[in-house]
């Protein structure tokens, strides 16, 4: 009872101990908008990056190769100093670059290469055929950059894996 009695009697004063909920939540939001630009300012993650884009093409390729077979028809991927791309055959027999969002062409970041590696070890064109049969010649392919490097490698069977190489 006695605190209760007291409980009314600091309301009624208002003597303004602590802070109201707007003067938090204020706080935080300038906190929060602070750690935003202080995470901006440092930058990107070339490493993370560098993960993402071989996620991606490992995708990519595996999407393709599924994509022959399901259309019946090979592709083509090709790579160049900016990025790759994946080709079809048209009706005419021309090849034309896919329209497919996950295979559309797609450059790689300014300080990135990539390259293929032959079965010596040695660098071939960077040039790979998905056959509609579904059954490919295994590749290997390499992704680096200042901040690491990645190695995607396809089996005859249409497993791709990429890994940090070592």
């Amino acid at each position: 009872m006695a605190v209760a009695r007291s409980l009314r009697r600091a309301r009624r004063r208002g003597n303004g101990a602590g802070f109201t909920l707007v003067e938090v939540l204020v706080t935080l939001a300038v906190i929060g908008i602070a750690i935003a630009g202080v995470t901006l300012a440092i930058g990107h993650d070339s490493a993370a990056q560098l993960r993402q884009e071989s996620d991606r093409l490992r995708s990519a390729l595996e999407h393709a190769a599924e994509v022959a077979q399901w259309r019946r028809m090979d592709m083509v991927w090709q790579a160049d100093q900016q990025g790759y791309r994946f080709l079809r055959p048209a009706a005419d027999g021309i090849w034309q670059e896919e329209t497919d969002e996950v295979l559309a062409a797609h450059r790689l970041p300014a300080d990135s290469a990539l390259r293929a590696i032959g079965a010596a070890g040695g660098a071939i064109p960077s040039q790979l055929t998905l056959h509609a049969s579904g059954r490919n010649d295994p590749y290997t392919l390499v992704l680096a950059s200042p901040a690491g490097s990645w190695t995607i490698t396809g089996d005859p069977l249409n497993r791709v894996r990429a890994a940090v190489t070592q």
